[in-house]
């Protein structure tokens, strides 16, 4: 038998998993506190564990069938569990349909267990092509039976989760599958058909949601879901920019660091990223992410490798059954991230599939007994070698290239890190000292950063904002101003930037500024939050300014004239009678009667004046 002689592809793969196991471990030196990433990490060195574990046990054993069984077995279970307590979990997006089916199958008591549909379609994504993968290679039809009894009830499971992403995964892993076999087995002719009949399919379901819009619930959900989703990958990939190296640490770090440094809110309001990607970045930095990519990349060279060199012993069944699954999760991942939420069985989950689709490669390659010619360009001996410069020379290239924003932004990260642990939203407990202590090294990170590079918007915002909340408006805003000129569409730019010419009385560009975010709805009630908020503090100069820019961003529709008086009261209180007098006057223009501004006027002694017309944001 000729010698084998595995491409090095996975030697680059199982050193890409090592990597990833490390930066996630690293990572909690990031968080703000640790015990939030605790679980999340154990969960990805578990998995990647998990997966050497099981490859090394499966080539040694050769028991594919039994793995995948005990697996499939599992998961039938679970889609039993999940039928049967699903009308007791209340999904709300669920159609009225699927409730009531749903519901009628719903046969067991009320356990009191949540289960979240997505995490649930992340489950049934991966498993359900290998349980009909046991399906076929069962040639006994008794078991045979069973395997499609469980692959029904999965399936059943799988539509009830009503994941529009989880659907989205599935059907494009199916066409994936069915290219590569049609590479394998079609004709030219046959291939070019079959190509055509999937871009037409495409092309008509694209012509569907335009035609359909949203007088359909499916589709219409898809869509809202999409904006959303769109505006949490936009701030959270600026987000990342701030934690580059470190991340932010796994697990429930994100909800509160998402809200204080992109929606710089002082409530959670997304718990994780949607995006699995995403979640790998800001939890474990660059480095994580690139080590997870590279597993992926090297996954599926080496799933091609199979394809392409095996064609006398075709690749066991469930060879294809776990590379759908594994196909289906990952492009799940691109709308969700729940292997980052339900980390402790979904993500050993997605590796475990992962090892049994390797393990099962390897053994077709075996059974082939293929030998690599000597001439082979990208043989393992040169390979290697050649990968190694390659990354020397562009690390080489790009160190001196860039190693100004690198510097920058490696300090940047450093400040980060510690204004994020000086914050008191996320650890209310801390002694003063400590967070005078960090909050000074923050702020030295922040300034070497911008000693390296003055126009590094990262550093500038945060050390901007860390300004202006300590009063110092004349040294942050212009910060703030270099960053909203660099990242003009990023939500903590705009809003810092807004509100820092809100404390310092520039209503009027204030509220240009501000009107450009997503939900002026939402900056509108936080604008009388914050008045409330400065009126407390007694700092009614700064509550008018906040009561004036929410009247402007309302182009002065206001209706309840005591509260254009409120912010006459506001300025009168401030000191800025002038401010007052046109407040008085501008209710009183419209309500000639009003009491509450009457009253105001015959306080400050004075009369009446004429409006001042409103000023456009498009105007000079």
């Amino acid at each position: 038998m000729p010698k084998l002689r595995l491409s090095p592809v996975l030697l680059v793969m199982n050193s890409a998993l090592i990597i990833y196991a490390l930066t996630a471990l690293i990572s909690l030196r990031a968080a703000y506190n640790p015990a939030l990433s605790e679980g999340t990490v154990a969960a990805v060195i578990g998995s990647v564990i998990a997966y050497f574990v099981v490859l090394v046990l499966l080539r040694r054993s050769g028991r594919y069938y039994v793995f995948a069984a005990l697996i499939a077995i599992l998961g039938a279970a679970f889609s039993l569990f999940f039928i049967s307590q699903f009308k007791y979990q209340e999904y709300i997006e669920t159609p009225d349909l699927l409730n009531r089916i749903g519901t009628m199958t719903s046969l067991a008591p009320d356990l009191d267990v949540f289960i979240h549909p997505n995490s649930a379609a992340t489950v049934f994504e991966l498993l359900l092509p290998v349980v009909v993968a046991l399906m076929f290679m069962t040639r006994d039809w008794k078991k045979r039976g069973i395997w499609i009894v469980a692959a029904l009830f999965m399936l059943y499971a799988f539509a009830l989760t009503y994941s529009r992403g989880a659907y989205l995964g599935v059907v494009v892993a199916l066409i994936v599958a069915l290219v590569a076999y049609g590479i394998r087995r079609f004709t030219g002719r046959q291939m070019l058909i079959m190509i055509g009949g999937i871009i037409g399919v495409v092309v008509l379901g694209m012509a569907a949601l335009f035609v359909l819009g949203t007088r359909v619930q499916f589709v219409a959900s898809l869509l809202g879901v999409t904006n959303s989703r769109l505006e949490i990958y936009r701030n959270s990939l600026a987000l990342a920019g701030d934690y580059p190296f470190t991340g932010i640490g796994l697990g429930d770090t994100f909800a509160l660091m998402y809200s204080r440094y992109s929606l710089l809110i002082f409530v959670p309001l997304f718990t994780y990223t949607h995006n699995l990607l995403l979640a790998v970045l800001l939890g474990q930095g660059v480095v994580g992410l690139v080590a997870f990519v590279l597993v992926i990349i090297t996954f599926y060279l080496f799933v091609l490798r199979v394809l392409w060199i095996v064609r006398v012993a075709q690749p066991s069944v469930l060879f294809y059954g776990a590379c759908i699954g594994v196909t289906a999760t990952l492009v799940h991942g691109l709308t969700d991230a729940r292997q980052y939420v339900e980390s402790p069985f979904n993500l050993p989950l997605l590796f475990l599939m992962m090892a049994l689709a390797v393990s099962t490669g390897i053994y077709a390659l075996r059974e082939e007994a293929f030998e690599e010619r000597g001439t082979n360009f990208v043989s393992g001996k040169r390979l290697i070698p050649l990968a190694t410069a390659a990354v020397v020379v562009l690390m080489v290239v790009g160190y001196l290239a860039f190693n100004k924003p690198i510097l920058a932004a490696w300090h940047t990260n450093l400040g980060a890190v510690d204004e994020a642990r000086a914050d008191t939203t996320m650890r209310p407990l801390m002694r003063p000292d400590d967070r005078a202590a960090y909050l000074a090294n923050a702020r030295s990170e922040y300034g070497q950063a911008l000693a390296i590079d003055p126009d590094y918007p990262n550093a500038n915002r945060r050390l901007g904002m860390m300004e202006v909340d300590a009063g110092n408006y004349d040294v942050g805003i212009p910060m703030l101003e270099k960053a909203y000129a660099a990242e003009p569409n990023y939500q903590a730019a705009i809003k810092g930037l807004g509100l820092a010419y809100v404390w310092v009385g520039r209503t009027q560009d204030a509220a240009c500024l501000l009107a450009t975010l997503p939900d002026t709805g939402e900056m509108l009630e936080e604008l009388y939050n914050w008045q409330n908020f400065r009126h407390e503090q007694q700092q009614d100069l700064l509550s008018a300014y906040a009561l004036e820019t929410a009247a402007i961003m309302e182009d002065y529709s206001q209706t309840n004239m005591d509260v254009w008086a409120l912010i006459g009261d506001r300025y009168r209180n401030g000191g800025k009678p002038e401010q007052a007098q046109v407040w008085y006057s501008r209710a009183l223009a419209q309500m000639a009667s009003h009491a509450g501004s009457l009253a105001g006027l015959m306080t400050l002694g004075l009369e009446r004046v004429d409006v001042p017309e409103a000023v456009d944001c498009g105007k000079d």
